[in-house]
């Protein structure tokens, strides 16, 4: 995860390559969930939103660092790539109006994210 990817060609060596790793990391969460490593407490969820800067052309806008600066939010990071950037959502537990919350958290995160790259670029997509 988080590795560049350099190339749109794979050999059948690098297909292989990722069926093993694949096969191991499924293994792996067999492996937890037949040793219950997860928390069986009261369920909760959060959410991970990826977002990226574009211009006004459409084109990816390597600006990520300006436009955090701007933002001034710790919790909107900036991604691997000049162009992304990503909103992790608290984990709440799933009771009464979680949901409800999660969506009014994001629409105002998101509210704030388009409203400064609209003082620079002019446009937000919803």
């Amino acid at each position: 995860m988080g590795q560049e990817i350099t190339t749109s060609s794979f050999s059948q060596g690098d297909f292989d390559e990722f069926a093993r790793r694949l096969r191991q990391e499924t293994d792996l969460l067999g492996q937890m969930l037949a040793d219950n490593a997860f928390d069986t407490s009261d369920p909760v969820a959060g959410y991970e939103l990826e977002a990226w800067l574009t211009d006004a052309d459409g084109r990816p806008s390597p600006s990520n660092d300006r436009f955090l600066d701007r933002l001034a939010d710790p919790e909107v990071l900036a991604e691997r790539a000049l162009f992304n950037i990503e909103r992790n959502g608290p984990p709440r537990k799933l009771a009464g109006n979680a949901l409800s919350r999660m969506q009014a958290d994001l629409e105002a995160r998101w509210k704030h994210c388009c409203e400064t790259a609209s003082a620079k670029a002019g446009a937000c997509s919803q």
